[in-house]
């Protein structure tokens, strides 16, 4: 407690008023928390609301910013949170200080002898366990504003990879795609960009153990130098070097590293749990006796616009209800960017596109004299049956779902073609080549699959 006295004291500040500070510290981080946890949600609802209308070839820039973002949240939602737990952890221990200030008093204790010796070793003190704790609860916000630094340079770099992969997309290798190139380009600028201060190190390690060669080499030496100012000005070095060197000259040799390096992978590792569990890819429940793919037995309310909950973002063919009464069946067939770009130029390789995929001007004058064409092809990815029985003069349009805005195809059934009670819709997607080779070559993909493509809308006249 002398070091938490002695700066008291420098400051001016009584023991009252620093705890004073300390509640209006302990209000800020609650209101800032409260705040921070209505961002997650806001940023998946972005992220989810333009991942419906982008392709495969181009999510990644998405995908990239939803990632960064997330990943810049996290650690602050994280911090303020761990410190609002210690500083009012280290609050009560002031307060329990304060109304017993000779803190542990073993003779009243009566320990076994074996036990007070192994608590007394510990370190049980009152005193010195409040500065523990007031110690981390004020190196969090240095600790965390390293690795926001950090998060922040490579979205930046990022960033800028961006329009670099657009250029080459657009001018060079049109061929290629848009995410491999942003990839391609983002993991070549990181090589290139350190690969100078890698040699650097060498020579310079090269240095540390024959001190006798400094001076030597002043062309190399030069270049060290300035490989390192590119690294520490490029890399916001300047920002968060003093942090780190300080917890590396203070804490045990590697222990400040390890720490560092655990948690720059403890964030990913965080963004990637949450994102699985977001998309359902993991579960956690108890329904072990019902189904969760397709078949007629299943009523998903996501096929039906009376049930479905007007926040969801879907892309499944959808129907206006479970009980028609209307005299005819709105069937929606909504147009999965992500994936049925490609399958669309697999099905109709001459039928060009009426603009690229990616980045376009509204005002660019499209040629649009080809909807009959297109919808054909459309239409062609789609086998309708209605109770078994092929719908085979289905008449499509373009359409955009009021609720997702996503664009697809709609059609229009009479309900005369269905019959009074229970009927089925069923829609079958054509699979892609690639995806058909690889089943044929393994029974079990084939398997896992057989479902994959394939809804069935229970509905009721």
């Amino acid at each position: 407690m002398e070091k938490h006295d002695s700066l008291t004291k420098a400051k001016g500040f009584s023991e009252e008023g620093l705890l004073r500070i300390w509640e209006l510290e302990l209000v800020i981080s609650g209101a800032v928390i409260v705040g921070l946890f209505q961002i997650p949600s806001a940023i998946d609802g972005i992220y989810n609301q333009i991942s419906l209308h982008v392709s495969n070839d181009i999510h990644m820039l998405p995908f990239l910013f939803y990632y960064f973002s997330k990943l810049l949240l996290y650690p602050l939602l994280m911090t303020f949170m761990l410190h609002f737990f210690l500083r009012g952890f280290w609050v009560g221990l002031i307060g329990l200080s304060y109304i017993y200030p000779n803190g542990i008093i073993w003779d009243r204790l009566k320990l076994p002898p074996i036990e007070e010796k192994f608590l007394r070793g510990a370190n049980n003190n009152l005193k010195t366990f409040q500065d523990k704790i007031d110690m981390l609860s004020s190196s969090l916000f240095s600790i965390l504003f390293v690795f926001l630094i950090l998060f922040l340079w490579v979205a930046v770099v990022a960033t800028i990879c961006m329009p670099i992969s657009l250029f080459l997309k657009n001018t060079i290798i049109p061929s290629a795609s848009l995410n491999m190139i942003l990839i391609s380009v983002f993991y070549g600028f990181l090589v290139l960009f350190f690969s100078f201060t890698f040699i650097a190190s060498i020579f310079d390690k090269r240095l540390k153990k024959k001190p006798e060669l400094l001076g030597k080499y002043p062309k190399l030496e030069k270049m060290a130098r300035l490989s390192y100012r590119m690294v520490y000005m490029g890399t916001f070095g300047f920002l968060y070097t003093p942090i780190l060197m300080t917890f590396r000259s203070n804490l045990k040799k590697g222990k400040a590293m390890t720490a560092y390096f655990s948690l720059v992978l403890l964030f990913p590792c965080i963004f990637a749990t949450s994102f699985l569990l977001s998309k359902g890819i993991i579960l956690f429940e108890s329904y072990q006796y019902f189904p969760k793919k397709a078949n007629t037995s299943r009523i998903n309310p996501v096929h039906y616009d009376n049930l479905r909950d007007p926040e969801i973002l879907f892309l499944l063919p959808s129907i206006q209800s479970d009980m028609i009464q209307d005299k005819y069946i709105k069937l929606f067939l909504p147009f999965k960017a992500k994936r049925d770009n490609s399958l669309m130029l697999e099905n109709c390789p001459d039928l060009k596109p009426y603009r690229q995929d990616g980045f376009t001007l509204s005002f660019t004058r499209v040629e649009e004299n080809r909807n009959e064409e297109v919808l054909t092809c459309l239409a062609g990815l789609y086998k309708v049956t209605l109770n078994g029985k092929p719908m085979m003069d289905l008449s499509f349009s373009f359409y955009t779902h009021p609720q997702t805005h996503v664009k697809g195809l709609v059609a229009y059934i009479p309900s005369a073609l269905g019959v009074d009670g229970r009927n089925v819709l069923k829609i079958e997607k054509k699979k892609r080549k690639k995806d058909m080779e690889k089943e044929s070559k393994d029974d079990k993909l084939k398997k896992k699959n057989a479902h994959k493509g394939i809804w069935y809308i229970p509905f009721w006249m």
